[in-house]
């Protein structure tokens, strides 16, 4: 998975820091072996372009679901997942579960589900596993008219491009298709269950120098904060 991306840093609300802080979700003990990387997308060959609607740094796009259209927000930092309304909705089986910790480390029990069909402009994303969020997220969510995300583990065999000037994501199978400058570039790391991406950068301080692994997460309108420990080094 590759990602470049024009960045444009904005405020965010305290609200959706309370909204948002559920999706970066670590499992920590699972009934069954997790692996969300599964499931495809029908085309080959794609580069396809889809608008997004920005709001409070949050970028949301629509999808089709059984001919019916969602609002879904995109975000790397997050695995593919649906609130319980549309979970009920759409009467999806429950493929298992997983017991996740949040960012405070409170464990909570999540559903899983495959979704066997789902369309984001053109493409068409086939037997998709995701998490069903928690009631108090999905109530929060349902107030602003989102009913899931699009995750890391549904774009992890793609290469995708942010422009926020014109509000479009290119979504494509081959860097080639993108114009893309040559300069200075890393290969991100992807995560084992559901292939958020990661890169490193370097920090200076004097004569020492100090590595962080940095978490590329487009649901988030910021795009670093030292860790007070990095602080001190």
């Amino acid at each position: 998975m590759t990602y470049t991306k024009h960045k444009t840093n904005k405020k965010m609300k305290f609200i959706y820091i309370l909204i948002f802080c559920f999706f970066s979700l670590t499992p920590c003990v699972a009934q069954t072996s997790i692996n969300l990387n599964q499931g495809e997308i029908e085309q080959k060959k794609y580069s396809e372009i889809i608008k997004y609607e920005k709001i409070k740094g949050k970028l949301l796009v629509d999808v089709v679901i059984n001919n019916k259209k969602h609002k879904f927000l995109f975000d790397t930092g997050a695995p593919f997942a649906i609130s319980q309304k549309l979970f009920r909705e759409l009467e999806l089986p429950e493929t298992g579960s997983v017991l996740v910790e949040d960012n405070s480390g409170i464990a909570k029990q999540l559903s899983l589900f495959s979704l066997s069909k789902l369309q984001l402009g053109s493409l068409i994303f086939l037997n998709t596993p995701g998490i069903v969020l928690q009631e108090s997220t999905s109530t929060m969510l349902d107030c602003f008219g989102i009913e899931g995300i699009i995750g890391s583990n549904m774009l992890r065999n793609s290469v995708i491009q942010f422009n926020d000037t014109s509000n479009e994501i290119i979504i494509t199978n081959n860097a080639k298709n993108l114009n893309l400058r040559k300069i200075a570039c890393q290969k991100l790391e992807l995560s084992e269950i559901q292939s958020s991406p990661y890169f490193k950068i370097e920090i200076l301080k004097a004569d020492k120098k100090i590595f962080e692994k940095i978490l590329f997460d487009s649901g988030d309108d910021g795009f670093y904060e030292m860790s007070t420990k990095t602080l001190a080094f």
